[in-house]
C-alpha cells in the first residue's frame, strides 16, 4: 500500500458518528498543494478536557550539534545496537505472528 488517508484512521467508526456534526472539503484555486483542506464542525465535550502542568522534556538540537558530537552519537548508538542479541529463531520466522 503506497497510500492512505491518515483522516480515515482518526475519524472512523463511534467517533466519527458521535462527534462530527458535518465536513466539507474546501477547493481552492490558489491551493498550489495537491491537497485540499477540510472543514469539520465537531461537537465535543469539553469538560473531559483536563489541565496538567506542562512537562519540560529535554531534546537533541541536531541543528547545534558539533561533529564531534554527531560521531560521539553514532558511536554510542553502534555500540547500543552491537549490544542486541536477536535469536536466531527470529531471523529464520516467515509468519508476521511469530
Amino acid at each position: 500500500m503506497t497510500r492512505f488517508s491518515i483522516l480515515d484512521l482518526l475519524l472512523s467508526g463511534t467517533l466519527f458518528a458521535a462527534s462530527v456534526m458535518s465536513a466539507s472539503v474546501v477547493h481552492n484555486i490558489d491551493n498550489t498543494s495537491d491537497h485540499d483542506p477540510l472543514v469539520l464542525n465537531l461537537l465535543l465535550d469539553a469538560r473531559s478536557n483536563g489541565l496538567s502542568n506542562r512537562v519540560f522534556m529535554p531534546h537533541v538540537s541536531w541543528a547545534k550539534a558539533s561533529d564531534h558530537d554527531l560521531l560521539n552519537y553514532k558511536t554510542s548508538l553502534l555500540n547500543r545496537l552491537s549490544a542486541i542479541s536477536i535469536p536466531y529463531a527470529v531471523l529464520l520466522c516467515r509468519d508476521l505472528r511469530c
